[in-house]
């Protein structure tokens, strides 16, 4: 991306390609994870127009003059692959993407069902994320410091944390109950964000909570979380290993918010 113009002796225009480029590319998947984004057509669009500039920026590259000096080309590449290894390490620091291979959170993103390969997600990670997490949000997080899903885990025979996702239900200071098929937070019934009352009614293939098997085992059972502590479920919750048997998150165990859904195309879209 702008190399041969580089070696061609056009440093200024090469590494304005060079940057163009890279931060189209940033712009490009922001808006594909975006939350407001609810079109696969606006990612597409802003693709192509970075495939076309590619295309321009290779015209344009094609003025090279000179010898072919190996050791210039060699510390051209060099500086390109140094480079490259920069701009996706910094863009793991921001994004994250998952494929999902249960359907612990059905109907809402789908894991492998009848052979189909499950859906892929995109997540924008905690560090860049405004203002703290919300009722209702799908995070993912690192199983590694709860002790409860670790053995149960190593009893499965897998031995290495995991990452897990769920919605939050419970959120720092809050007393949690279950009274299948509803979620109670401090005595009152959930209702909001949308997804607790299509819960409660079981409406849209979404099954109400049920009873745990280690927390909230009885509707009179109440579990009051600390002031870094969220409570995390499934949306298929006869079908969800979750808070009810492992007990809560704790804030720096999450790692971002999933926000879209990229694939299959059309089921593109954002995750609620």
């Amino acid at each position: 991306m702008g190399g041969g113009l580089i070696y061609a002796g056009e440093n200024k225009r090469g590494f304005f390609w060079l940057l163009g480029l890279s931060l189209w590319g940033l712009i490009s998947l922001y808006f594909v994870c975006a939350e407001w984004v609810e079109t696969i057509w606006l990612p597409l669009f802003l693709n192509l127009i970075w495939l076309i500039a590619f295309l321009v920026m290779l015209v344009d590259s094609y003025r090279l003059r000179g010898a072919a000096v190996w050791y210039r080309w060699s510390g051209l590449v060099v500086i390109m692959l140094l480079l490259s290894l920069l701009y996706h390490k910094g863009l793991r620091q921001l994004y994250g993407a998952y494929r999902i291979p249960t359907n612990a959170m059905y109907p809402s993103v789908h894991g492998v069902i009848d052979g189909k390969t499950g859906d892929c997600v995109m997540l924008i990670k905690s560090k860049i994320l405004s203002g703290d997490f919300r009722r209702g949000d799908i995070v993912a997080f690192d199983t590694s410091g709860i002790e409860m899903l670790m053995q149960h885990n190593r009893r499965m025979g897998v031995m290495e944390a995991q990452v897990y996702m769920k919605r939050i239900a419970g959120l720092p200071g809050e007393t949690i109950q279950i009274d299948p098929p509803h979620l109670i937070i401090n005595g009152q019934r959930v209702t909001s964000p949308d997804i607790f009352r299509k819960q409660s009614v079981q409406e849209g293939g979404y099954p109400g909570y049920v009873s745990g098997t280690s927390y909230l085992v009885m509707p009179e059972e109440s579990l009051t979380l600390g002031q870094d502590e969220y409570f995390m479920l499934g949306d298929n919750s006869p079908n969800s290993l979750d808070s009810r048997a492992w007990g809560v998150v704790k804030r720096d165990a999450i790692i971002g918010k999933i926000t879209k859904r990229y694939w299959p195309l059309s089921r593109f879209g954002k995750v609620e």
